[in-house]
């Protein structure tokens, strides 16, 4: 729904969030996005909750495209004109002391904890770790190629649903959803399906990009982001702070146990440009990061 308000900087598209009427388009933000005037999509910020998202979102076929072979193993796609990456190399391999630290951190919190389910997952290799750890496990992945890749590598088969349909017909003790949640365009959708998932005392571990972040902010301001436009300037249709994540789970019964902001490097990937160097420093000056990182308690 889009109509016009009286004041003409608002314009009324719901809040996925907190469901207000008003927000507002972020023009500066939709910058450091790359996103061209012909594209449909803008970024906006709710002027009452504070959530910013991207509306309208992809359609069904686009989002189709993304999450094809293409969006994992970096073939070029119509939609990302070759601006793919190569998952199991750039990200599940140099994040495998990440999910490491993660479950020895879960199990720590719940020890009575006996199964795990993630959401997204991928290539199976968080999978393959907490079954290692003696976890009964079940992996949920949009992307049939992925899919394939885990039953190819570690024996995995994962639903290939969407999840906000997905049934099991039990629960789970810990719920993994790394880099997730800023997939969905209705994350209360998300949020209210991880709590109908997790058993009483259970403890979900999300994991969301700190996007537009103070360091992002700047570079936009001074007009130096030069990321070239492609399908990942509109993968992510929802952008959390920690103060708009724990407001999500607040809503649905899952109290924040921790919330913290780091940044990439406490995945493997260091930074190799001296400007990501300079970035990384002042976020953690400051008390910011690139990425945000929550347990939540199904109470």
């Amino acid at each position: 729904m889009t109509q016009a308000h009286p004041a003409t900087h608002l314009i009324e598209v719901v809040c996925p969030l907190c469901g207000s009427g008003f927000t507002k388009e972020k023009p500066r933000l939709s910058q450091i996005l790359s996103l061209p005037e012909t594209v449909r999509h803008r970024v906006r910020k709710c002027g009452d909750c504070g959530f910013i998202f991207l509306g309208p979102y992809l359609s069904r076929e686009e989002l189709e495209s993304l999450y094809s072979g293409t969006y994992f193993a970096g073939k070029s796609s119509e939609l990302s004109e070759g601006s793919g990456l190569d998952y199991e190399i750039e990200c599940a391999q140099v994040r495998l002391s990440k999910f490491e630290r993660t479950l020895d951190d879960l199990v720590a919190l719940h020890p009575q904890a006996k199964s795990v389910l993630d959401v997204g997952a991928a290539t199976g290799e968080f999978l393959d770790l907490a079954r290692k750890k003696g976890l009964a496990t079940a992996g949920i992945e949009l992307s049939q190629w992925a899919s394939d890749r885990a039953a190819e590598k570690y024996g995995f088969k994962f639903s290939n649903e969407p999840f906000e349909t997905f049934s099991p017909g039990e629960q789970y003790d810990l719920i993994h959803a790394s880099h997730v949640l800023e997939h969905f365009p209705h994350p209360n959708r998300a949020a209210s399906k991880i709590a109908e998932l997790l058993s009483p005392g259970g403890l979900v571990y999300v994991e969301v990009p700190f996007q537009f972040n103070a360091a992002e902010s700047l570079a936009g301001r001074a007009g130096v982001w030069t990321r070239p436009f492609s399908t990942f300037s509109l993968h992510h249709p929802s952008f959390f702070t920690p103060t708009t994540l724990r407001k999500l789970f607040d809503k649905h019964g899952l109290s924040a146990k921790s919330i913290k902001c780091f940044n990439w490097d406490r995945h493997g990937d260091a930074p190799t440009r001296r400007s990501k160097k300079l970035a990384r420093s002042f976020l953690k000056l400051i008390g910011q990061g690139q990425i945000i990182e929550g347990v939540f308690e199904h109470a």
